[in-house]
């Protein structure tokens, strides 16, 4: 078993001088969760201009899931050899190409390709801020990095506002990315520019000069329990926020229109949560969040299928849970940065890759689930994604237990 790298005390607060690098990761969350956001939305307009049946358009998920899963293959060289910089300067350069092909392209494959460099992109950009963000925040990573993915809440919310614009005014959704492609200009002008860092950065970014190599790092059991754990959240994330409009149309048999007001619910929950997490963190563990968080969401699990036909009670399972889980992900990645503060980026990513890769199958299987057994049966699915958290959570809390210096783990 390899030795997992000497842990080194981070600093306790920003240091001087980079409060514009912590504005530019939140302007980057804001355009990551527009862009996510605005795909759904915009596939009937990706059919009318190539041609393809809307069935044909909605694969390009998996090319964008398939652009997340791959990115430690390719974002983590790219971060172990030539450093934070080239990692943000590779994302921002996917985002602009992937936005230009999904704004002008009119073949199916290139909606395709674009779809995976979007996926790419995002993770590239994701990975990059999370790691500079949540280094040069110390003790207080997992403060800063729930404030800082409360961003992506907004820019999600803020999505599909941008295609129904596009439809009303434009006749044409997809336009969205356009104004995405437009706010992705500053991010590539930032990367670009990122020899201008402070001195204090410099010090911090020192995963290029750490020890361990790449393969080293991933073969880092603890690292593997992490991502498994993480992957376990987002598969459950990902699945209650994709099915449960599905959920109360087929549960308490409202219309289409009252359905959507679930994921609206859910990310503005989710949102509020990160916020709250940040707060909350003053006084509590970053660990006893998570585990109250789980607990939490069970219980608004528990809530929907008891009271499934009950469209408000429907509402309220779906922020509760949204709440809970908005601050478990940042936490997660906190954690990775504390355990290879030399390799952060190499970490984030490979979390962000695992948790990809779960998505591909997971809520697929609860969907098909949902359509042969009925809608509460995806519902005990989902508790059933939370009971398996729980049980991976309290595993990685053993070895974090070995592994953290006490003020780490606080």
């Amino acid at each position: 078993m390899t030795t997992p790298a000497p842990i080194q005390a981070p600093p306790r607060a920003l240091p001087a001088g980079t409060a514009r690098t912590l504005y530019l990761g939140y302007y980057a969350f804001i355009l990551l969760g527009v862009n996510a956001s605005a795909i759904g939305p915009a596939l009937p307009a990706f059919a009318e201009r190539t041609g393809a049946s809307l069935a044909q358009v909605g694969l390009l998920f998996t090319p964008f899931a398939l652009g997340y899963a791959t990115s430690v293959l390719i974002m983590g060289p790219i971060s172990a050899r030539s450093g934070t910089r080239a990692l943000l300067l590779a994302g921002a350069t996917c985002l602009v190409i992937s936005l230009t092909l999904l704004t002008l392209g009119r073949s199916l494959m290139l909606i395709y390709l674009g779809a995976y460099l979007l996926g790419l992109g995002q993770s590239g950009t994701q990975v990059g801020y999370n790691a500079l963000v949540g280094l040069l925040a110390g003790d207080k990573a997992a403060r800063t990095l729930n404030r800082l993915n409360a961003f992506f809440g907004i820019g999600a919310l803020s999505g599909p506002l941008l295609v129904a614009l596009g439809y009303s005014v434009l006749g044409d959704g997809s336009l969205a990315f356009g104004a995405s492609l437009f706010m992705s200009v500053p991010l590539w002008v930032a990367a670009w520019r990122r020899h201008e860092q402070q001195p204090a950065e410099k010090r911090l970014l020192s995963d290029e000069t750490g020890k361990m190599t790449f393969s080293d790092v991933l073969r880092q059991p603890v690292l593997w329990v992490l991502g498994i754990t993480a992957s376990i959240y987002v598969s459950a994330e990902v699945t209650f926020s994709g099915w449960a409009a599905a959920y109360a149309e087929r549960s308490a048999g409202v219309g289409p229109a009252e359905s959507a007001l679930m994921v609206t619910v859910f990310f503005a929950a989710f949102t509020a949560g990160r916020y709250a997490a940040d707060a909350v963190a003053r006084f509590v563990s970053p660990s006893v969040i998570v585990t109250a968080a789980i607990g939490v969401s069970a219980l608004g699990v528990l809530k929907m299928i008891a009271g499934a036909q009950v469209f408000a009670i429907n509402l309220i399972g779906a922020a509760t849970v949204g709440f809970a889980f908005g601050p478990i992900y940042p936490i997660f990645l906190s954690y990775g940065i504390r355990l290879f503060p030399r390799h952060a980026t190499l970490a984030t990513g490979f979390l962000t890759s695992a948790a990809a890769v779960a998505t591909l199958v997971v809520p697929s299987a609860v969907g098909v689930l949902m359509a042969e057994q009925g809608a509460r049966a995806g519902w005990w699915a989902v508790l059933g994604l939370i009971v398996a958290l729980l049980g991976a959570w309290l595993t990685l809390s053993r070895r974090l237990a070995r592994q953290l210096p006490v003020q780490q783990r606080k």
